[in-house]
């Protein structure tokens, strides 16, 4: 349907899959599991997460169960998935770049005409690109100052990654924690297989991004990473101590309209191998913040960071 730079997409209208081709090496990369006995998750190209106001409860719902309709755009094409049950649509739009992709949902215009059930948050792609039985590839997630997950390593025993974008919220401060995290603080991953891979860089909406990476035998039966974006929030208050019988848990979810307007992520197709995957991120990344900042300079004696603790 499309070709631009040295990439190719195939599509499939019916199904709303679709493969991107880098023309420079032939590796392709499909947007979903192309078995059909993958499972749900594996063969959807978003999962939702339903959040059901009745109840307060969240639901996870898969785009292999939606309805779609397609139309052709300049350079890809536009996928409205119709969940008929839930009574509310998302439209997708799938758009061609010379190196790569770019994904954006429309978020001003989800059409939500039912009741009780809202979005609560959009996984885009979940399993682009996903590598099974490969292990010489690995995951780059912005785990503090970069961090690398690779393949070869027997970690189904553990649980997967999952990181908010830009560290927590500082307005909500859990009252204790399991273990110690790192706060992500580049809205960039990666994923590395044997000829290709692809660098990945949340856009609009990235300060409701978290990033979910995990490896074979975890939470799949391939080794995945991807962007999960929070269209409304839900918060945990602990009332008491938690270690007592009587404490309660309170979870407050957030109902009102989508405030986001679109968000986005642009992805990167590299042609490169294990050897030299982190080295071609790095220069994609280093590219990006240079356009985006005007270039890096030295620093000044009297330059002044800042973080900002709490909100408005």
């Amino acid at each position: 349907v499309a070709r631009k730079g040295y990439t190719a997409m195939f599509f499939n209208p019916q199904t709303a899959e679709f493969v991107l081709e880098d023309m420079r090496s032939g590796e392709r990369y499909y947007s979903m599991s192309p078995d059909p006995a993958g499972t749900l998750q594996e063969r959807s190209q978003l999962i939702l997460a339903d959040l059901d106001l009745d109840g307060g409860n969240i639901r996870t719902k898969y785009s292999a169960n939606a309805v779609v309709s397609t139309r052709k755009a300049d350079n890809g094409f536009q996928v409205w998935y119709a969940f008929q049950d839930e009574q509310y649509a998302v439209p997708v739009e799938y758009l061609l770049m010379e190196d790569g992709l770019r994904v954006r949902v429309r978020c001003d215009q989800i059409v939500e005409q039912g009741a009780v059930n809202r979005v609560a948050s959009i996984t885009l792609l979940p399993f682009l690109y996903a590598q099974k039985g490969y292990p010489d590839g690995f995951i780059l997630v912005p785990d503090g100052s970069g961090a690398i997950l690779r393949l070869n390593e027997d970690k189904s025993f553990y649980s997967s990654y999952e990181g908010a974008l830009y560290g927590d919220a500082y307005l909500t401060v859990p009252d204790y924690r399991s273990e110690v995290t790192e706060n992500c603080l580049l809205p960039f991953v990666g994923m590395q297989g044997e000829t290709g891979g692809f660098f990945a860089m949340a856009e609009a909406g990235s300060s409701a991004g978290n990033v979910i990476a995990s490896v074979e035998g975890q939470d799949a039966s391939a080794s995945r990473v991807c962007f999960r974006f929070d269209l409304r929030k839900q918060q945990e208050a602990h009332i008491g101590n938690p270690d007592s019988t009587t404490a309660k848990t309170v979870v407050v979810n957030e109902e009102g309209p989508i405030t986001l307007q679109d968000v986005s992520v642009r992805y990167f197709l590299l042609d490169s191998t294990p050897e030299t995957g982190l080295k071609e991120m790095a220069e994609i990344a280093r590219n990006i913040v240079d356009d985006q900042s005007g270039g890096v300079t030295a620093a000044p004696d009297n330059e002044v960071y800042l973080t900002t603790l709490g909100g408005y």
